[in-house]
C-alpha cells in the first residue's frame, strides 16, 4: 500500500505482493511521478494525484502504461509552467513569417534540446545548474534584443542564422529539461521509455503554445490598416517584456534571490 503522508520518505514493509511507502513533502508536490523501488524486483511507477491518499500495488502487475502517461504529462506540465522556456519559444515565433520558417526554427530547437536532454538524463554530460540556469536567461535576452532591433526597422544579417542560433541555444535549454527530469529520481529500469515520454510531453506542450500564437498573430495584424507596422509594434512590446523578464530571472539566478513569483 502506498500512502501519502507527512514526514520523511520511509520504507514501511515489503511482502510478497504489496508494500507500504510513505512520501514526505520533500519528495515533491502531488501529481509528480514517483518511482517506487522494490529491492527484490523492478521499479514500479505511480503518480500521486491530489485525490490519491493510498494505493495498493502488486509488483507482478505492469504499470508501464501509467508511468508513460505520467511522464508525458510531466513534459507538457514542465514546458507550460516553465516560463523561461516559454519566453524563449514565444520570442522565436514573434518574427517568423511563414509556416516553413516556423517549422525550421522549432525543429532546430527540438533536435537540440532532445540531444542534451538525453545526455543529461543519462548522466553522460551534466553541466551544473548554477551555470545552465543563468545561461538560459542569457539566450532569452539575446533573442529578445534581436527582436527589438528588428522591430525598429533595422536589418540584421544574423536573422538568416537564427535556426543555427536556435539549435545552439536549444542545447542549453535541453540541459535545463534534463535537470528537471533527473530530479524525479530516475533509475536505469525503464529509463529509455521515461526519457522518450518526457521529451514527447515537452514537444506537445511546445506545440500547444507555438501554433496558436503563430496563427493568432497573423490573424490579429490583418485587422490593422497597416499590418506591417502593427506587427512591428506587437513584436517590440512583447520582446520588451520578455527582455525585462530575462534580466530579472538572470539577476535572481546569479544572486540566488527571488524577485518574481514565477520563472
Amino acid at each position: 500500500m502506498l500512502r501519502r503522508s507527512r514526514g520523511t520518505a520511509i520504507q514501511r514493509s515489503f511482502r510478497d505482493s504489496e508494500f507500504d511507502v510513505r512520501l514526505g513533502p520533500g519528495i515533491g508536490p502531488p501529481g509528480n511521478p514517483h518511482r517506487v523501488l522494490d529491492p527484490s524486483g523492478p521499479s514500479v511507477g505511480h503518480v500521486f494525484r491530489p485525490s490519491t491518499e493510498e494505493l495498493w500495488l502488486d509488483r507482478t502487475a505492469s504499470s508501464s502504461g501509467e508511468t508513460w502517461t505520467a511522464f508525458v504529462a510531466q513534459g507538457v506540465h514542465h514546458i507550460l509552467t516553465g516560463f523561461d522556456h516559454l519566453a524563449f519559444v514565444i520570442s522565436l515565433v514573434l518574427v517568423v513569417t511563414s509556416l516553413r520558417e516556423l517549422a525550421l526554427v522549432i525543429t532546430s530547437f527540438t533536435l537540440a534540446h532532445s540531444i542534451t536532454l538525453a545526455l543529461g538524463a543519462l548522466d553522460i554530460v551534466c553541466p551544473p545548474a548554477a551555470f545552465i540556469e543563468p545561461t538560459i536567461c542569457v539566450t532569452i535576452l539575446f533573442v529578445a534584443i534581436e527582436n527589438l532591433i528588428l522591430a525598429r526597422g533595422v536589418s540584421l544579417p544574423s536573422l538568416r542564422w537564427r535556426p543555427t542560433l536556435t539549435f545552439a541555444f536549444g542545447l542549453i535549454h535541453g540541459f535545463g529539461f534534463s535537470n528537471q527530469l533527473r530530479e524525479l529520481g530516475l533509475r536505469a529500469h525503464g529509463l529509455a521509455k521515461t526519457l522518450v515520454a518526457f521529451n514527447l510531453g515537452v514537444e506537445l506542450g511546445q506545440l500547444l503554445v507555438v501554433l496558436p500564437l503563430f496563427f493568432a498573430l497573423g490573424y490579429i495584424v490583418k485587422w490593422f490598416t497597416n499590418p506591417s507596422r502593427a506587427k512591428r509594434r506587437i513584436v517590440f512590446g512583447t520582446s520588451g517584456i520578455v527582455a525585462a523578464l530575462a534580466l530579472v530571472w538572470l539577476t535572481e539566478r546569479i544572486t540566488d534571490t527571488h524577485i518574481l513569483p514565477f520563472g
